[in-house]
């Protein structure tokens, strides 16, 4: 990778003061390393500026380099106004490691089908049709999934960025084995799903590792400030729609989103997120559950094929339109 030296000087760092003050780190912490690099992903014409990639240290937010553990760990700034500024958050060890090892025995029964679950739920890899890709609606059907998604450590974090009333949409397993997870296209969660207002988040837990070299999601901060964005379909098995190229020009930098197993990354149901595929040795399993507040309303045509899930607070208009479903045993 070519690298260059940042277009801002030490001096211009203190011309831009006022933009500084904004940033939710003091002066000392920030540098002019930036780099640029080839943007020619999924047709991109732009360069995407990014971080030193071989520097574990560091990322990027909004132009700017500093350290890691202060962005992910949100101690600079108050998580909500972080999440609500950037659309995503991520949270180390929400989850201890013998907690997500539990996880991990059920999804090795689920992969191995030596439980029973209806075929129409699983997913298995394009690429290689022997391996599960995803599992959907795991919280109806074991306890332990259940007892995570609505776990008091992951709901008090959600609580803080979307409010007090909380429902369940829905929940799944999504994994890239090793060798052979495929590509997820630039997309918007919200332009799959049938709800208004668009306010709703994803909860990414990582039941391993996720990392650059394993197919970690790569984000654009404050992606979803620009609303609901043009999306075209694509020849992706399981992943049909991803954003035009005229939505792409629109949008700024990439960041990746790694994080430690137990670890869990939120963004919002607007954020621009993709995954390269995973091409190490080593797999990347996540479990994730999508959260929607009181207000939420079923914009859909007919009955979803889950119930939606009451967490706490007042029950939203959608889970009181789904709560006569029946989960298929």
């Amino acid at each position: 990778m070519s690298m260059f030296r940042s277009p801002w000087s030490a001096s211009d760092r203190y011309m831009f003061s006022d933009v500084f003050r904004a940033l939710p780190v003091p002066l000392p912490y920030l540098s002019a390393s930036l780099t640029y690099g080839p943007g020619q992903r999924h047709g991109m014409k732009k360069s995407i500026l990014h971080s030193s990639f071989d520097r574990e240290e560091t990322c990027v937010y909004i132009g700017v380099d500093y350290p890691k553990s202060r962005l992910m760990r949100g101690e600079t700034m108050d998580r909500k106004q972080f999440f609500s500024d950037n659309g995503y958050l991520s949270a180390e060890g929400v989850f201890s490691e013998a907690e997500m090892d539990d996880l991990m025995r059920r999804v090795a029964a689920l992969e191995g089908q030596h439980t029973p679950f209806p075929e129409g739920d699983l997913k298995w890899e394009p690429s290689n049709p022997s391996v599960l890709r995803n599992a959907f609606g795991l919280l109806h059907r074991d306890p332990a999934f259940r007892a995570v998604a609505t776990h008091p450590r992951l709901i008090a974090i959600v609580q803080e960025l979307l409010g007090p009333n909380l429902d369940i949409y829905a929940d799944g397993l999504f994994a890239k084995p090793a060798h052979d997870g495929s590509v997820v296209p630039p997309h918007q969660d919200m332009y799959y799903w049938s709800f208004e207002p668009y306010n709703m988040l994803t909860a990414w837990i990582a039941l391993e590792d996720a990392t650059r070299e394993n197919g970690c999601m790569t984000v654009i901060p404050a992606s979803h400030k620009l609303g609901l964005l043009e999306h075209e379909q694509t020849d992706v098995p399981g992943n049909t729609w991803m954003l035009t190229q005229e939505a792409l020009c629109k949008l700024g930098d990439e960041i990746p989103v790694e994080l430690s197993k137990g670890s869990v990354g939120f963004h919002h149901c607007l954020t621009y997120h993709r995954s390269e595929p995973n091409r190490s040795p080593r797999s990347r399993r996540a479990y994730t559950v999508i959260f929607m507040t009181g207000e939420a309303r079923w914009t859909g045509t007919g009955e979803y094929r889950y119930p939606f899930l009451h967490v706490q607070g007042k029950p939203s208009p959608a889970y009181q339109a789904m709560e006569h479903v029946q989960v298929e045993r």
